[in-house]
């Protein structure tokens, strides 16, 4: 076991007699796809609160305000305008990532929390100490080229949280 799975393991251990129990009665499909929905709608609502929409909003429209001078000044050939433009394109988008950084902190908070338990639910080591993945959906179909007709827990859970995330941020009108 690598170092940060070894320093991450005991999390998975410490969840596990509160998790278990909730998703006992479920298919491994089930109980993951819950903990990709849940863990996506809790990491879209922390980051609502971390962050300034708003703000956001407005760097984010100054952002294009200033590509559309810059592509002006780009067409007009002026030079000194353009480096000027540049800077101030750096300095707003300095502004975005400032408030785009919060998200990501948040969400390696949140997957640092949960994320072990699902890994010590569904992951172990082979003799050889490679990770084998736990396969908890069939395919109707195998995949063409290959003859996969199983999705591992990782997939399955990246699967469900995607459309998940993309489901929610469509409801909640929102592009974070």
């Amino acid at each position: 076991m690598g170092s940060i799975e070894s320093a991450l393991h005991p999390i998975g251990v410490a969840l596990d007699p509160v998790l278990s129990p909730i998703f006992q009665a479920l298919p491994d499909y089930a109980t993951i796809g819950i903990m990709a929905v849940f863990l996506t709608a809790l990491i879209m609502a922390v980051s609502r609160l971390f962050v300034n929409r708003k703000l956001l909003a407005e760097v984010k429209e100054k952002m294009e305000e200033i590509k559309e001078r810059l592509n002006k000044a780009q067409k007009s050939g002026d030079k000194k305008n353009q480096e000027a433009l540049l800077n101030e394109l750096m300095q707003t988008n300095g502004q975005y990532m400032k408030q785009t950084i919060k998200i990501m902190v948040v969400s390696i908070v949140i997957f640092f929390i949960f994320f072990p338990w699902l890994t010590y639910k569904y992951a172990h080591l082979d003799e050889a100490g490679a990770v084998v993945n736990a396969n908890v959906a069939s395919l109707p179909f195998t995949i063409p080229m290959t003859d996969i007709a199983t999705i591992e827990w990782f997939w399955w859970y990246f699967l469900v949280g995607f459309a998940a995330g993309t489901a929610m941020r469509k409801i909640v009108g929102s592009d974070i």
